[in-house]
Formats: C-alpha cells, structure tokens, sequence
C-alpha cells in the first residue's frame, strides 16, 4: 500500500511537471515566432518586442523573489507561483516546487529564443560584431542560440563545466555591443537563479512546518 501511494505520487509529480514545462515552452517557442514575424516588418520593431519579452522575464522573477518576503505586494504575490500548495487551485497552486522548476527552464529557454534573433537582427546592421570559428559553417542564428546555451551554463556558479571538457562556443562577441548583451543575459542567468533558489528554500521551509503542525495536531489527538 505505502509503495503505492509513493509511486502514484511520483507519477503526479512528473505530470504536473511536465504538463507546466510543456504550457511553458509553448509560451518560449510563440515569444520566439513573434519576435521573428515582427522584425519582417521593421527589425527596430522586432527589437522592441524583444526587449519587452525578457523585461516580462524580469518582472516575473523579480515577482518570484519578493513573493518569498513576509509580505509580499499583491502584484507579486499575482505573477509568481504559491508558496504553498492549494489543492482547489489551478495546476501552478496545486503543485508549486514543480511548477517553479519548469518555470526556471522555460525562462531561460524563452530568454536565449529572443535574444539569438535580437542579436542576429543587431549583427545584420552592424551593431554587434562577432568571431566565427574557423571550422564552422553554420547559419549565425544557429551559433547564436549556442553562444547563448553555452553562456547559460557558464554563468552557474562554483561550476567550471566547460573548462572540464574543453568545450568552447564557435562564435565570440568581437565589439563592445556584442558583449554588453552577453553580460546582460549572463545577469539574467544568475538572477533567475538566485530567485529560483530563494523561492525553493522557501517552500521547503514551509512544507517542513506544515509537517510540524500536522504532527503537532496528531499527537493532542491522542
């Protein structure tokens, strides 16, 4: 019967992780496809909307970190996802340390699917300049979102991955443009992390009491 229930729990687990990282991958890939259609208009204008997919980004995590406060304001407490689960809420209250972690991936993926096609609009025009490896022959924007996923890891702290495999991107920013918008995405990467993992320890602190409360009311019970 125990095994039961910790497998069926699993599998709800997984579910509702999935089900939340696919809803937002779905929102990452549309950000993506306006940003392209947009910029066939204007690519000032594709710039734009780029820019206002990862201010959203911001706002939402920053929403995260001040929804881990005491008090948090109610516009925070409307972007980010509970702190504790609500079993008659939507799937994001229902299960909010799965829904944090794909909400986590998706961010990044959303935020290196506008910036490869801000950046790649950027060099077009000759604002941003980058170095090509001698060896590579593919399309710019497919070096660009590698650049980006490379950056992703290689922002993580205390973790020199790349520098253990000797793996290094095939394109480098080469001008002053170039590189202020991987610093930017870099403190991208470091602040949804820092918001992500504040949030986390948070809803372990407030998983670990209500199993305190509820032990607390079992036992006067008896």
């Amino acid at each position: 019967m125990f095994l039961w229930k910790l497998l069926r729990w699993a599998v709800l687990q997984l579910v509702a992780f999935a089900l939340v990282l696919g809803l937002m991958l779905l929102l990452a890939g549309f950000a993506h496809w306006t940003v392209k259609s947009v910029s066939q208009v204007h690519w000032l204008l594709g710039i734009a909307v780029g820019s206002l997919v990862l201010l959203a980004i911001v706002v939402l995590w920053v929403a995260v970190l001040l929804n881990t406060r005491p008090n948090p304001p109610d516009w925070a407490k409307t972007f980010a996802p509970a702190r504790t689960p609500n079993a008659r809420g939507g799937l994001m209250q229902q299960f909010p340390a799965q829904s944090m972690t794909a909400l986590f991936f998706a961010s990044l993926l959303a935020a290196i699917l506008v910036l490869a096609p801000i950046s790649e609009m950027l060099a077009a025009h000759g604002v941003c300049v980058y170095a090509r490896g001698q060896s590579s022959r593919l399309p710019l924007a497919e070096l660009l979102f590698r650049m980006y996923a490379w950056h992703t890891i290689d922002a993580v702290p205390a973790i020199d991955a790349w520098n253990v495999v000797k793996i290094r991107p095939n394109l480098e920013p080469a001008n002053t443009p170039a590189q202020l918008l991987v610093l930017t995405y870099r403190l991208i990467v470091v602040g949804l992390g820092v918001s992500a993992l504040v949030q986390w320890l948070a809803i372990r602190k407030d998983r670990r009491q209500r199993r305190r409360r509820a032990r607390a009311a079992g036992r006067g019970t008896r």
